[in-house]
């Protein structure tokens, strides 16, 4: 039922027509790490990205300018909104369920923050170190070759040093530097290989 994505770990977006009800229920992941956009009018039209909704013939691509200027204030949007009046996003954590009849958003989940006043600042950043190895071990599960982006920021060597497999460490910049040769021997000193990527005008980027 409706109650499987809390079997899941991992990041996902899932879309699912139920054929018998006929309704559409789109869902995602508990931060939403995987977006999942929705036209709010007919017809059903649903995307990763907004730009594929608005490729879908008819539909209005009038900017919502109350939602360019909270970005202009904010530097991002809030909530589900989006720059377009009838295109949103569906909220982390959640089922949307859309029917004839209108539409309605079920969460299956939230955040819990318990304090544990017994526990030192130690056993804290070990909990968060266990979380991270799991977390590394779960992504790496099944596959032989493994490549990280490594650009010695504190992100990918975290990666890097909860990996308990054999990683292929690239850096991508314009040239070699010290941000480069830190990763380098970040790489080494973890035993892993390193390569250097050149980025360049026909270096393939989005």
């Amino acid at each position: 039922g409706k109650a499987f994505p809390t079997h899941l770990n991992g990041t996902f977006a899932v879309a699912i027509y139920d054929y018998t009800n006929g309704q559409l229920h789109l869902v995602t992941d508990r931060t939403a790490s995987r977006g999942l956009y929705y036209l709010t009018q007919s017809p059903w039209v649903f995307g990763s990205e907004v730009k594929f909704i608005l490729e879908y013939p008819g539909v209005s691509r009038a900017l919502n300018h109350d939602r360019l200027r909270e970005f202009l204030v904010l530097e991002f949007l809030p909530g589900t909104a989006t720059y377009y009046d009838h295109i949103r996003q569906v909220p982390p954590a959640s089922v949307l369920t859309i029917a004839d009849e209108g539409e309605r958003t079920e969460s299956y989940w939230s955040p819990r923050f318990e304090w544990q006043e017994q526990s030192s600042l130690g056993e804290h950043s070990h909990g968060i170190a266990a979380a991270l190895r799991n977390s590394v071990r779960r992504v790496c599960a099944g596959h032989e070759r493994i490549g990280l982006m490594l650009s010695a920021g504190l992100d990918s060597r975290a990666i890097a040093s909860a990996s308990e497999a054999p990683l292929q460490c690239m850096t991508l910049h314009v040239r070699p530097g010290a941000e480069v040769a830190l990763a380098r021997r970040i790489a080494e000193a973890l035993g892993y290989r390193h390569h250097f990527l050149t980025l360049s005008r026909t270096f393939p980027m989005e």
